[in-house]
């Protein structure tokens, strides 16, 4: 109502011509303050003023406690949010925001990370206690409950191994920061400690503490994650818009937060590196869904027909995607083992039908007239037994089709029988007394009488649940080839027995040339590798559901990103029968997914790796140098000489130029392992690998000369421009890649101070 009235404000203003316009309202951003908030707006008020120079509309930061944000997202008063992870889900089921719009790049000890852990460490010289399992009864100690990092992401673990953290830790709560609770067990107040990764090295780095003093339980190493860490890694705080927030503005920051350089005040500020994207937050929700934490903490009674009648609409979208889809499969195979189990069933009654006369069982004479019944016929006729024996059968209980049609005796498989003396199985259908019909299954047999005479003998069940099944059976195939995503059914050797439309149009498979293959035979692209597949199968031969996304190839050859889901299928002894893949085309998410990384690293103008991207790189590069004994490598800093002058002389479509043919100019002199970058305006960077100094300053002079006798042609003229170039080596123990940058920049100022257009090293 409230934004209606708004609407009708604007437009009376608009109609009496108010001369003086209201300024525009600020974006708003709302940010979890877990210190205090004074210096929560001091660290990203910085942030808000980045954005509002980039979007040009004023942004302001409102520093809130949780339970003030929670209340400020509920009225809508913000637009955007930045919380941790936890929060984010809690707010994002309540609230419905947004999937996040970046996630934040924190500088953990100068290292830039998109993700932390939780670890458990014991001291050094605890031998009992070797692993999860053997906390049980001891005392941890740990900041806070609501710690993410301190202690739900460690609670998760132990979840995960039968451990209840409430009822099997004796918890010592040692309150903020998480520093107290390693003092707890390094003085033996407590057996074990929980605390977020990087701590421990934090404060082995100010001297506080030698890592030697404790062991940690569980470790998790995890591939480029440079901290002791013993749980899964969880990602970093996101970035989220609200619903109402306007799609172009969310967009329009998003693009700002990825172009954030690490050396922008606003990140140095902030204290940290940049912003990401966005990273898959499912596993913080399925994490907390497993502790019953907040807004998971209350299992809710589920009943259908509630479901049914309070989101029959959700129902039936979500049938047209994978959980429907899955269960639906599910229930394919379920029937079908049924039916097959039932066959079976019905087959051993049949046998023992004369003993336990199971089944309705009549007979005949050659006239057609009943010479006896079972009391299971009766019961499913609803007559008495003087009410059919002697009377003819037919007319009876066999008169009429299911549709109404009159039933002709001499058609009648029993009057057949009694003419050739053939056996026959068939549906029919019989009349009950009360008028009713009961779909049977008939079996038809002649039996001849010593003295010559002919009969039959008939025995039948009712096959109501059959048809109903089949029906159902039949519903549930007709869901899966309306469905929109690939869906294929595998034997347990995978193998395939069905496929559905969309799988034929996904793979170009017909389903005729699919049945009988596995999958890997038709649309296996060999890019992923073995140890890819053996945990895939690792997952499913399990039990578990997999998920994962992988590059699969059509018929006609062409590849193709796919998102697939394989669930097993179990019988009733819980072996697995059956596996069922659900598979999409996410092709063409992925190349936007890559544009945006392209955006993200890629100087515009030169197509060059921007100064973020090319930052990164040298770092990796320093981290090898640590890790391996091999050669050196060398960095470059290259500046053109007086370049204000050819955008104040010429314009700046020719410094555009120039700069673009500089770039051209740098990646002909490169080898294919070698490195440049632009790191702003007219200054260049290029990384050597395996490069000495001595042979460093042949390039860099060779590059140097090539530019002065260069020059390109624009608009009828020739521009004439020179480079100075800074030579650095790039050493193993430098603390970082700007110690390296400094150096040669140090070398570059002093080429321009010695008279430009040469080179000079560190």
């Amino acid at each position: 109502m409230s934004r209606w009235l708004c609407l009708l404000a604007v437009t009376v203003l608009a109609c009496f011509g108010v001369a003086c316009a209201a300024p525009p309202r600020p974006v708003t951003i709302g940010v979890l303050a877990f210190r205090p908030k004074p210096e929560t707006l001091a660290r990203w008020q910085p942030t808000a003023d980045y954005l509002a120079a980039q979007t040009r509309q004023p942004f302001r930061v409102l520093a809130l406690t949780l339970p003030e944000l929670e209340e400020a997202v509920r009225q809508q008063r913000l637009d955007f949010v930045l919380t941790n992870p936890g929060h984010y889900v809690y707010l994002t089921k309540h609230n419905a925001l947004s999937s996040p719009l970046a996630t934040l790049i924190e500088l953990e000890n100068g290292r830039p990370l998109t993700q932390f852990g939780g670890v458990v460490f014991v001291p050094a010289g605890r031998q009992d206690i070797a692993g999860l399992a053997d906390l049980r009864g001891k005392r941890v100690a740990a900041a806070e409950v609501t710690s993410f990092g301190g202690y739900q992401m460690q609670a998760a673990e132990l979840t995960r191994i039968g451990l209840s953290p409430v009822r099997d830790l004796d918890l010592l709560i040692t309150g903020m920061p998480q520093d107290k609770a390693i003092y707890a067990v390094l003085e033996g107040r407590a057996d074990a400690g929980f605390v977020r990764t990087g701590v421990l090295e934090a404060l082995a780095a100010r001297g506080v503490l030698q890592l030697s003093q404790i062991r940690v339980v569980n470790p998790h190493p995890a591939p480029g994650f440079p901290f002791l860490v013993s749980t899964r890694l969880y990602p970093e705080w996101p970035f989220a818009a609200m619903p109402a927030t306007d799609e172009h503005l969310a967009q329009a920051v998003a693009k700002a937060l990825f172009s954030l350089a690490a050396d922008n005040p606003a990140a140095r500020a902030g204290h940290y590196h940049g912003w990401a994207i966005p990273t898959d937050y499912e596993p913080v929700r399925a994490m907390l869904q497993t502790l019953r934490l907040p807004p998971y903490d209350q299992a809710p009674a589920v009943r259908w027909s509630d479901v049914a009648e309070q989101h029959w609409l959700a129902i039936g979208v979500a049938t047209a995607g994978g959980m429907t889809i899955l269960f639906l499969s599910f229930m394919l195979a379920f029937r079908q083992r049924q039916l097959r189990d039932r066959d079976r069933r019905l087959a051993k009654e049949r046998r023992q039908l004369l003993a336990a006369l199971g089944e309705g069982v009549y007979g005949v004479d050659e006239n057609g007239l009943c010479t006896f019944v079972n009391p299971a016929a009766l019961a499913l006729l609803g007559y008495t037994a003087e009410e059919l024996l002697g009377n003819d059968q037919h007319a009876l209980i066999h008169h009429h089709h299911a549709d109404g049609r009159p039933y002709e005796a001499q058609l009648c498989p029993i009057h057949l029988t009694l003419q050739d003396g053939k056996t026959r199985h068939l549906d029919e259908w019989f009349i009950r007394k009360d008028g009713s019909g009961l779909p049977v299954h008939l079996i038809v047999t002649r039996m001849d009488a010593k003295d010559g005479r002919a009969g039959a003998v008939v025995a039948f069940h009712d096959i109501s649940a059959r048809q109903t099944a089949q029906a159902r059976d039949r519903l549930l195939v007709s869901a899966l080839d309306a469905a929109a995503n690939a869906i294929v059914i595998t034997d347990a050797q995978a193998r395939i027995e069905w496929v559905n439309p969309a799988f034929e149009e996904l793979t170009g498979y017909r389903r005729h040339e699919a049945v009988g293959h596995r999958p890997a035979e038709l649309v296996k692209s060999g890019l992923q590798s073995q140890p890819f597949y053996a945990a895939m199968w690792q997952t499913i031969l399990a039990g578990r559901v997999w998920r994962g996304e992988v590059v699969n190839k059509k018929r006609d050859g062409s590849l193709y990103d796919e998102e697939l889901i394989i669930a097993p299928v179990t019988d009733d002894d819980g072996n697995i029968s059956h596996f069922v893949g659900i598979k999409q085309d996410i092709s063409e998410r992925k190349r936007m997914e890559a544009e945006l990384q392209a955006l993200a690293t890629t100087d515009s103008l030169t197509g060059l790796p921007n100064r973020r991207h090319f930052l990164s790189l040298i770092e990796q590069e320093r981290a090898r140098l640590q890790r391996f004994d091999e050669p050196p490598a060398t960095l470059l800093m290259l500046d053109l000489d007086h370049f204000k002058q050819v955008n104040d002389n010429h314009g700046h479509a020719a410094g555009d130029a120039a700069l673009r043919h500089f770039a051209n100019l740098v990646r002909l002199n490169l080898r294919r392992t070698d490195l440049a970058g632009r790191l702003g305006g007219e200054e260049f960077a290029v990384l050597l690998f395996g490069t000495t100094p001595g042979g460093a300053l042949e390039f860099a002079e060779r590059l140097r000369s090539q530019t002065e006798a260069d020059g390109i042609q624009f608009e009828g003229g020739h521009l004439h421009f020179t480079v100075s170039i800074g030579v650095a080596q790039l050493f193993p123990d430098d603390v970082n890649a700007d110690v390296a940058m400094a150096r040669a920049d140090t070398a570059l100022y002093k080429a321009k101070a010695n008279g430009r257009n040469r080179v000079e090293a560190a």
